[in-house]
């Protein structure tokens, strides 16, 4: 089950969720007048590198924030629904490798990924 959005979570920061490890990033999200919200999850692997699932809104102190915890190596758009940031962390980002859900890519072809979501992950 999904973890409900804490009223102390403060909206664009980084909340640790498992410390030097998980991370979640609240923001507003609204669909056709519904509040929603989103919610973004960042993983530091054991060398230090940064993947981050499901993108929200970047500002600057969101980008500074990442940059402290590590190098963003993937992007990860899981879904359909989960892209609206994508372009931004990938000007934010350069360096980082940006995937995809299967049915993404025919969506979005202003962004350049680097591989679609399959049932066996890359290597990398």
């Amino acid at each position: 089950m999904a973890r409900l959005r804490e009223a102390t979570e403060p909206e664009g920061a980084l909340v640790p969720f498992s410390p030097g490890r998980l991370w979640t990033c609240w923001r507003p999200l609204r669909f056709f007048g519904v509040a929603i919200g989103t919610r973004m999850t960042v993983c530091r692997f054991a060398s230090g590198a940064l993947w981050v699932h499901s993108p929200v809104a970047i500002d600057a102190q969101l980008t500074a924030a990442l940059r402290g915890l590590g190098p963003v190596r993937w992007v990860v758009a899981p879904s359909r629904l989960h892209h609206l940031a994508l372009l931004d962390f990938a000007r934010a980002f350069p360096e980082a490798a940006l995937y995809a859900s299967a049915l993404l890519p025919p969506r979005r072809p202003d962004v350049c990924f680097a591989g679609v979501l399959g049932d066996e992950p890359e290597s990398a």
